[in-house]
């Protein structure tokens, strides 16, 4: 499946293309030519008997008729097709205004089988689903009292022709400020790489895929385990909103394990963590931190067992990009931490 993503252009296609465009153009200019050549020296013959200011004007005319002309046609075909369709998607993207933090918006951004992968939390489809494992990360979790970008770049990687999609890399740096009783003005940054498909023509995210280095996700949820607060948080959503009776829930939470291993979407606090942070809880959100394990409104079962992803989402050079990104910014590759917490 990597191979999709590796090689957008195929380089022989693209230059038989190009021999082929340079030869159309330059008969069709030659022929264009010939004919204005012929319109101008009539032009000429026509209005020599004018006075000389007005033959001076009407010869500045179609000179600057030229020079305007010239560069529009210079700038049409001179341009480099990879750089006319980065440019093209970049500029749709940008009209589109995707904000991660705006999961109000979401039905503007996503559809129904928009789709994002984080292979420790598992997939989420759908606008609804996406903002459920938004509201975890986001400014809206609460867990945190502050989440901000510091940092972040993006690059156009490609476009695939057959499917009409731009594909990006996306590289970040957030600030976490956790809300906890035990520990007061404490934050730490982190690191994440993201590859983005976005669809100019239906002006929507087709899918998501999001890398954490292990270390970030097992700092998180490990903090978040060291005290009742989030525990607390669960087994309050699920008595207050989803009506659930759980008798000892806060010591049915602590006695479960923290995670399993790098993922979180087992029968784990953390994958309750993430659950109970959704903006809206709904009631496929309770069934999935129920500790009986209710299947939800389409049949699965979360929080029970791990479905132990580990797609490949992401290629060597994205892996490069991302550590030389972590080295230039002060973090080391492959862990992707700091702040004073650490």
């Amino acid at each position: 499946d990597d191979d999709k993503y590796d090689d957008v252009y195929d380089e022989r296609e693209l230059a038989s293309g190009t021999s082929r465009v340079c030869r159309w153009f330059s008969s069709t200019f030659t022929a264009i030519w010939d004919w204005i050549e012929g319109c101008i020296l009539s032009t000429i013959h026509g209005i020599q008997a004018l006075p000389q200011f007005i033959y001076d004007w009407k010869m500045m005319l179609i000179v600057t008729f030229f020079i305007i002309g010239g560069g529009i046609l210079i700038g049409m075909f001179g341009m480099p097709p990879e750089e006319a369709v980065s440019l093209g998607c970049k500029d749709a993207f940008n009209k589109f205004g995707y904000d991660r933090q705006n999961m109000e918006k979401y039905n503007d951004f996503f559809h129904s089988t928009s789709n994002v992968t984080v292979p420790q939390l598992g997939v989420y489809y759908g606008p609804e689903r996406i903002a459920e494992y938004a509201s975890f990360v986001s400014r809206a979790s609460p867990y945190f009292s502050s989440v901000n970008g510091v940092y972040s770049e993006m690059e156009f990687l490609g476009n695939d022709e057959d499917l009409e999609v731009c594909h990006f890399r996306y590289l970040e740096i957030t600030e976490f400020s956790f809300v906890s009783a035990a520990r007061n003005d404490t934050f730490y940054n982190a690191t994440s790489m993201t590859r983005m498909i976005y669809s100019p023509n239906n002006n929507k995210i087709e899918s998501v895929n999001v890398h954490y280095d292990a270390p970030v996700l097992n700092f998180l949820f490990t903090e978040l385990a060291s005290s009742d607060h989030a525990r607390e948080h669960v087994c309050s959503v699920m008595s207050d909103i989803c009506t659930m009776t759980a008798e000892k829930c806060v010591d049915k939470m602590a006695a479960l394990p923290i995670s399993d291993g790098p993922y979180a979407d087992g029968n784990s606090q953390a994958c309750r963590f993430v659950k109970a942070a959704a903006s809206k809880v709904s009631w496929d959100n309770c069934a999935h931190m129920s500790f009986a394990g209710l299947a939800d409104s389409r049949g699965d079962v979360k929080c029970q067992k791990s479905d132990l992803l580990f797609p490949h989402l992401f290629d060597k050079s994205d892996f490069m990009a991302y550590g030389e990104f972590q080295k230039s910014s002060g973090f080391i590759p492959g862990v992707g931490l700091a702040g004073n917490m650490m």
